[in-house]
């Protein structure tokens, strides 16, 4: 069966798969060695808490959003226009937001402060509403895996300023994943550099998404979905997380500002699932969730991922973040998100 499945995949690309039945003994071994309610977390506790950890940064909530047409994507020429009674800024961006509801909602924010003033929202020929803008303007829509034009125009006769958005819409709900307000069960596998017949092959499997930054043109151009892995570049080596907290701080600030510079684009693509935010950072573990002291390791991650978790929040509030490790005794921040809950 191996020789068969390596005989129709060879070739043009690398292809893993995920086997369930792998995946059931590894959760069955985890509750096994779940510790009791008993176990002492203070030492760890103690030892996380030593370093000097970012806050976990809050997610903007949308309110008196201005909603667009249920079938807006039928329109797939029409533009979203906001016209502002004011001077338009020079740099406004447009951030997706989740509720939780099954809705997308837009942020669209002046990046270098509030954005205020009177404001008419148009979609194509039809007036959506006028609104007084009070931090940012809100939109609300029923998401589709694309993208909207906007064009946003303000007083003095300048140029319109034209820009894109991703409206494809993940939810995190629980422990499960909502894609546009649907349960999306994720089958995934590693695949790069794919032409059309092995993308049809990996369909034919049953394989709805791809993991690797480098697999995000595939997953655009195939239909696939994108689980983007961030790993820092050279900025976070693994070796690094042992180092000492003056140097390693230094190491969070760079993978900050590294992750603002490669994170754009599956942050602007609508095949993104989720950021993964670091890969076997900490090295293999063997003690169960939570058990023992922290270490060093443990405790230098913690500080990457929240502050590496707070950028990319700051980016795109409502893309889902993870993070990859087989060290199950590692507990990650909690404001990772509830996927990763022990």
């Amino acid at each position: 069966m191996l020789q068969e499945l390596h005989r129709l995949t060879s070739g043009s690309f690398a292809l893993l798969l995920v086997l369930n039945l792998a995946c059931a003994t590894a959760l069955a071994q985890s509750k096994k060695n779940r510790p009791s309610k008993k176990t002492d977390f203070s030492q760890r506790a103690a030892l996380l808490t030593e370093a000097k950890t970012a806050e976990p940064i809050a997610l903007p909530v949308p309110v008196n959003a201005i909603v667009l047409p249920d079938d807006w994507a039928k329109s797939p020429d029409a533009v979203l226009s906001i016209r502002l009674a004011s001077k338009r800024p020079e740099h406004i961006e447009v951030r997706r937001v989740a509720k939780g509801d099954g809705r997308l909602y837009l942020e669209v924010r002046d990046g270098n402060g509030a954005l205020t003033g009177d404001a008419e929202v148009r979609f194509g020929s039809k007036t959506l509403g006028k609104v007084r803008i009070n931090e940012a303007l809100w939109l609300s829509l029923k998401p589709r895996i694309r993208k909207l034009a906007i064009e946003i125009l303000g007083a003095g006769g300048s140029d319109p300023m034209k820009l894109s958005t991703p409206t494809t819409l993940v939810e995190v709900r629980g422990r499960q994943i909502y894609l546009n307000g649907e349960v999306f069960l994720m089958k995934g596998a590693m695949a790069r550099d794919l032409n059309e017949t092995d993308a049809d092959y990996v369909q034919s499997l049953g394989i709805n998404t791809l993991r690797g930054f480098e697999a995000l043109a595939d997953a655009e151009k195939y239909g696939f979905m994108n689980i983007s892995s961030l790993n820092f570049g050279s900025e976070a080596p693994k070796d690094s997380m042992t180092a000492p907290d003056q140097e390693f701080e230094q190491r969070i600030a760079k993978s900050v500002v590294w992750l603002q510079q490669n994170g754009a684009k599956p942050v602007a693509s609508p095949a993104t699932l989720l950021l993964q935010l670091g890969n076997e950072k900490t090295g293999a573990g063997h003690l169960p969730p939570g058990g023992g002291a922290g270490t060093v390791a443990h405790r230098h991650v913690s500080q990457l991922l929240v502050a590496v978790r707070n950028a990319a929040k700051t980016m795109s509030p409502m893309l889902p973040v993870g993070y990859a490790n087989q060290d199950v005794g590692f507990l990650v921040p909690d404001c990772m998100g509830p996927l990763h809950a022990q």
